[in-house]
């Protein structure tokens, strides 16, 4: 199998927790579809993620390995951002 047929397949099993992840941080707006922040589908997403991951980590050549972390990792930044940014709000509310 070519390097870029496997990576497209790494992709076409990744991208639908990304999706949805980005989808519940209110990063990604999809026609016809009302969004809204759900921190915890965001969260539930980026765990699947990190559990495909581990559980593929042996399997994964390096590029598919940075591919993966580099998701992981810019979803788990937004994520804290959007958890900080509700926190600030909710305290600016109380007061």
């Amino acid at each position: 199998m070519s390097e870029d047929l496997k990576e497209s397949k790494l992709l076409e099993i990744i991208n639908p927790f990304y999706l949805q992840a980005l989808s519940s941080l209110k990063m990604l707006d999809i026609p016809g579809v009302e969004s809204k922040l759900d921190l915890k589908a965001a969260n539930h997403a980026i765990t699947l993620l990190d559990y495909l991951k581990n559980k593929m980590n042996e399997c994964l050549n390096p590029e598919e390995k940075k591919i993966f972390d580099e998701i992981l990792n810019n979803l788990k930044y937004l994520y804290l951002q959007k958890q900080n940014e509700k926190s600030e709000n909710s305290q600016k509310e109380e007061k």
